[in-house]
């Protein structure tokens, strides 16, 4: 599912939108450059921000 939705208090999560529609929330891995560009980011960053 793509889109956003919005209740009362803001925007819900996608783990509550896929509950109310009955539908399983799978944790998709990342991509390997998104994981290693992450991980240079750590690394050089570090606790920074």
């Amino acid at each position: 599912m793509k889109g956003a939705v919005v209740g009362k208090q803001g925007f819900v999560s996608n783990a509550e939108s896929y509950a109310a529609l009955g539908q399983p929330v799978y944790a998709a891995p990342l991509p390997d450059a998104v994981s290693h560009w992450l991980k240079a980011e750590r690394d050089m960053v570090g606790n920074a921000w």
